[in-house]
């Protein structure tokens, strides 16, 4: 006597639906709902001036290489701390670029501004105490951000941020290295000293970046004239515009791609 014994497989298939945005011209109200999530979006999104975009906790937008938002009117994205909002490309790369340890900010362009260093949890302006960084230093600097190289860009005041700040005198390198903290100078303590008033080190980097092209990075968001109220700050003594649009909780990835896929910021005001 034989018996058999058949074993039934069950294979569950899970997918996820996505919601296509083949773009958008928002003239009115609209909500995009965690319902929803996530959102692909193939064409450029325009936010007019009496339109309102709502993204709830929690969603996520994927937006097609070059495609991007425009705000002439209000962008709502606030997420929480558990529920963030993620805005990424379609198509990341399949190796994550890894996170930089170099900086800049508060630049007319993503190629120019302070220079800031990722150090113990947490960004850091370089303040050099008067020593300044030579030709070969600010080069290296500029090639690690993966421009073609740089130069020395203004001295900055300091920021009225929590960034911090942090003493890093000359890193004495070569310009051999592709990193500052490979040169001589890193034989010393980081940060030993204190900044005291001595502005922030600004750079004007060179060119492309290096990782750029062939990417797919999407445009990132512009605001164009964005809708605005006016408010009285310093004991009501100074009028400054205050932008109607809020971003709290919000992750921007693989963004920062301009038509000619040239770098751009990820988010730009004009």
């Amino acid at each position: 006597l034989s018996m058999a014994v058949v074993a039934l497989m069950w294979w569950v298939v899970l997918t996820v639906s996505v919601r296509c945005v083949t773009g958008d011209i928002i003239t009115d109200s609209v909500v995009y709902e965690a319902s929803g999530s996530p959102y692909l979006v193939t064409e450029d999104i325009i936010i007019q001036p009496k339109g309102k975009l709502t993204i709830q906790p929690g969603v996520t937008v994927q937006f097609d290489p070059g495609v991007g938002v425009t705000v002439r009117g209000v962008l709502h994205a606030q997420g929480t701390p558990t529920e963030r909002i993620l805005l990424t490309s379609s198509q990341p790369p399949s190796v994550p670029l890894p996170q930089p340890s170099l900086r800049l900010v508060d630049g007319p362009t993503p190629l120019q501004g302070r220079l800031q260093i990722f150090y113990k949890n947490k960004w850091r302006s370089i303040c050099t105490n008067s020593r300044n960084w030579t030709a070969e230093d600010m080069s290296v600097a500029c090639r690690q951000l993966g421009y073609s190289g740089g130069k020395y860009y203004e001295w900055q005041d300091r920021a009225n941020n929590d960034t911090g700040t942090l003493l890093y005198e000359a890193p004495l390198c070569t310009g051999l290295e592709d990193d500052v903290t490979k040169c001589a100078w890193h034989t010393h303590a980081m940060g030993g000293g204190v900044c005291d008033m001595h502005p922030d080190l600004g750079l004007d980097c060179d060119g492309y970046h290096a990782l750029w092209r062939g990417t797919n990075h999407w445009r990132g968001i512009l605001f164009l004239d964005a809708q605005y109220e006016g408010q009285l700050f310093q004991d009501n003594t100074l009028y400054q515009k205050v932008s109607k649009s809020i971003l709290s909780y919000v992750d921007l990835e693989y963004a920062g791609m301009g038509p000619q896929r040239e770098v751009e910021s990820a988010l730009m005001s004009r």
